[in-house]
């Protein structure tokens, strides 16, 4: 062979071997990032799921999410804290950070990216359930037992098919449901276990076969393991059986004891069922007011959890409720509630998307033969994609051998080529000297028409209340010394007070925008929303509890306006950012501002007391609050502030 014939075949090998080498180096390093994600995680689950330091568990979570080192880490961050908003009742905060989970997409194997799925789709699926949009959850609960059952990941399978049947036990298509729950008490987990026969009680109390019902819950209570809850929550049921057998007085006993003890053991799920329960026997014995004095305070807790599906039960109850006492203005009133409801529940569904899902679920559940030839072609794609691993790495070292002679020939063009670029960079340098100018000069712009239009205002209604109607004032006060000698003087004194009201009312509502607080959340998205419209960045905002924060002292709207001025002024000006995404949320009587570009960043211990970011720490420390910047360069910049929502400002007379 000849000497450069060798040479060559020598170079492809040792060009392969280290094209190999680095990809399998790249994902052992994203191994270890995942563990060392894992290994926080574990300590914040433990905080959050057995130390109940739920607060705690959410600080480092958000943390991580925002600074972790994997995908694989933040999805679980991520998933956490929807857990967190789930358990506080706050469903839409739970299903936007379950759709995050489901955002992330770089991880080391596809075991790993299949899990965050399947944990993503059960919590959003679950998110969706709680807030009564039953058709969504149910999507995502088949797409999940598809998944599940292809990837032969068993204890996801049967939690998706349990959770799957309690939609179709909500839906009243019992007999889906029942075969689902049968499938359940297959699963070897015992929660599973109990989960299906529990249910399966529940559909035969449905259709009044009240024995059969006791005899699947008193077998559900072999796998209760001690649970005291679970043992309330099954013997509840019991007790409605024995009442609908006519065993009232034990069924009644039993029911108290039940509310007794979780009012003790602050069970407030398992107490109100067992009042539900005891308002239905109620208004069978025609005790009208003590069932309508039980379901008003539980419509009460049901609105502040914001559960549609209890909001429509209790509505249904009241109506039966007023109908029996003969307050039939009032049933019509309470059946209107309960149709608007529904109606408003049934708008979020999307009924054709979810039954073609379900004939493929079921049309794959009954062909197994049809199983049998997917599992055969993936067995062909496997071969396929081994030949075409084949073809590509012959392909990538054909490829390195061409890139080795392009960089050959590049030698020989460096000089021009480097005079070239040369030139390049420096038109580029001054076009993006005039953009940045332009962008300083059209946000001046914007904040010079703001100010100028709230000035404005306020002269004009410093002159309507100061001028016009200190001498309207003045007038009325010589007039009401007059005496009552005519109607016509009457009414004069008449008109010239509702004058001096009307300059009055005018003068006040002449006041800026930003300075009225009910409304604070909106002049907010307004403001962003100009900026967004003049610049290049894409600006994000997203405010939660807008009651809340409309609420809030306007000494304090005004001091979060300005610090939100100060960052987006900042960003605009040296972030050369191309996103930017504000959140300003409200969590146990506590203001979270949330501020995150990707821009260029910068270093901290170098230029983090600069006149703005001065600014907004001076205004922070006023209002008693705190705040983290983590940014390093080309990495972006993270601004988070935390204050009481009760905060007052420091040597401020409002």
């Amino acid at each position: 062979m000849p000497y450069f014939s060798k040479m060559r075949t020598k170079s492809l090998t040792t060009l392969l071997s280290l094209f190999i080498i680095s990809i399998a180096a790249q994902n052992s390093n994203l191994k270890d990032l995942e563990k060392k994600d894992k290994e926080s995680m574990e300590e914040i689950s433990n905080l959050f799921f057995r130390k109940n330091k739920e607060k705690e568990a959410y600080v480092k979570s958000l943390k991580l999410m925002k600074e972790g080192n994997s995908d694989a880490g933040k999805s679980l961050a991520s998933n956490l804290l929807s857990s967190y908003f789930y358990k506080a009742n706050h469903l839409d905060s739970s299903i936007f950070y379950a759709k995050k989970t489901l955002g992330y997409k770089n991880f080391s194997s596809d075991s790993i990216k299949r899990h965050r799925y399947l944990l993503g789709t059960m919590t959003l699926a679950t998110a969706y359930t709680m807030k009564g949009i039953k058709d969504k959850a149910k999507k995502l609960y088949i797409e999940g037992v598809q998944k599940a059952e292809l990837w032969n990941d068993t204890y996801n399978y049967y939690g998706f098919v349990i959770n799957l049947g309690n939609i179709y036990y909500l839906d009243k298509e019992y007999d889906k449901a029942l075969k689902m729950f049968k499938k359940g008490i297959k699963s070897p987990e015992l929660r599973a276990k109990l989960t299906s026969y529990a249910s399966i009680g529940n559909i035969y109390a449905v259709r009044k076969e009240f024995k059969k019902s006791n005899e699947y819950y008193k077998e559900s209570l072999k796998y209760t393991k001690g649970s005291l809850y679970n043992k309330l929550a099954i013997k509840t049921n019991i007790a409605d059986n024995y009442i609908q057998l006519g065993e009232v007085e034990k069924g009644i006993k039993k029911l108290k004891e039940i509310i007794k003890q979780s009012k003790k053991e602050g069970y407030s799920q398992l107490r109100e069922q067992a009042e539900k329960f005891l308002v239905q026997l109620y208004i069978r014995q025609k005790k009208y007011d003590e069932a309508e004095r039980l379901i008003t305070s539980l419509l009460e807790k049901v609105k502040e959890k914001g559960n549609l599906n209890d909001m429509l039960e209790c509505y249904d109850f009241l109506k039966q409720i007023k109908k029996g006492k003969g307050d039939f203005k009032n049933s019509l009133i309470f059946s209107e509630k309960y149709i608007k409801l529904k109606d408003s529940i049934n708008k979020l569904q999307k009924e054709k998307e979810i039954n073609e899902l379900e004939v493929k679920f079921e049309t794959a559940q009954k062909e197994s033969e049809i199983t049998l030839l997917k599992k055969d072609q993936e067995l062909k794609e496997q071969q396929i994609a081994q030949q075409n691993l084949t073809r590509n790495i012959i392909l990538i070292a054909a490829s390195l051998i061409i890139i080795a002679i392009l960089l050959l020939l590049r030698f020989y063009f460096q000089k021009l080529k480097t005079q070239k670029e040369l030139n390049k960079t420096q038109e580029e340098f001054s076009y993006q000297k005039i953009k940045a100018l332009m962008k300083n000069q059209e946000l001046e712009l914007v904040k010079a028409s703001i100010e100028g239009k709230d000035m404005e205002r306020k002269r004009l209604a410093r002159g309507l209340h100061d001028s016009i109607g200190s001498n309207m004032a003045a007038i009325k006060l010589q007039f009401e010394k007059l005496p009552e000698a005519s109607d016509k003087l009457k009414k004069i004194k008449d008109d010239l007070n509702n004058t001096y009201e009307e300059i009055r009312e005018l003068s006040h509502n002449l006041l800026p925008k930003r300075i009225r607080q009910e409304d604070y959340a909106e002049v907010l998205k307004e403001y962003i929303s100009s900026i967004d419209e003049i610049s290049d960045v894409k600006i994000s905002f997203s405010v939660s509890e807008k009651k809340i924060i409309n609420r809030t002292e306007k000494y304090l709207q005004n001091e979060i306006f300005s610090i939100i001025q100060e960052l987006i002024s900042n960003a605009l000006k040296h972030a050369k950012a191309s996103k930017i995404e504000i959140q300003l949320e409200v969590v146990d009587d506590l203001i979270y501002l949330s501020f995150e570009d990707d821009g260029v960043g910068f270093n901290t211990k170098l230029d983090y007391k600069g006149i703005g970011l001065k600014n907004i720490e001076d205004r922070i420390d006023q209002l008693s609050g705190t705040f983290i910047i983590d940014s390093h360069p080309k990495r972006g910049t993270l601004f988070r502030m935390e204050l009481e929502k009760d905060a007052y400002l420091v040597n401020e007379v409002v």
